[in-house]
């Protein structure tokens, strides 16, 4: 799950429910640390199996708006994406057509040599 500013403030009002960051790691069932790296914008995605985790203490505290999408998130990905296929996706989608144009030529060419490579 991408960290957005609204799953931000909703880690913070989880938390300011259940009293206490160490309070909502241990109700999750997650690190205290992992948390802060959240909460500190230390990493901009949350592992499936957190989010997993962490969704149902924030649920009530995501608008209206946005609730579908932190629902469904899995649904907009094949099952059999890794994490950094997600990210990579999730970024990909923020690109400008010309710039997602560019960069899938350059990787079509990169898959290219890696099977020239290992055919040798």
């Amino acid at each position: 799950m991408r960290i957005t500013d609204e799953i931000i403030a909703a880690l913070n009002n989880g938390i300011d429910a259940v009293g206490s960051k160490s309070e909502f790691a241990h109700k999750a069932g997650v690190q205290v640390q992992t948390i802060g790296k959240y909460l500190g914008n230390k990493t901009k995605f949350i592992k499936d199996e957190t989010w997993d985790k962490i969704y149902p203490l924030i649920k009530n505290h995501i608008p209206e708006k946005n609730h579908k999408q932190t629902q469904n998130y899995k649904t907009k990905y094949p099952d059999n994406l890794t994490m950094n296929e997600r990210i990579l996706f999730d970024a990909f989608k923020e690109l400008p057509a010309d710039i997602q144009n560019q960069k899938l030529i350059e990787i079509v060419k990169l898959a290219e040599q890696e099977i020239k490579k290992n055919k040798k």
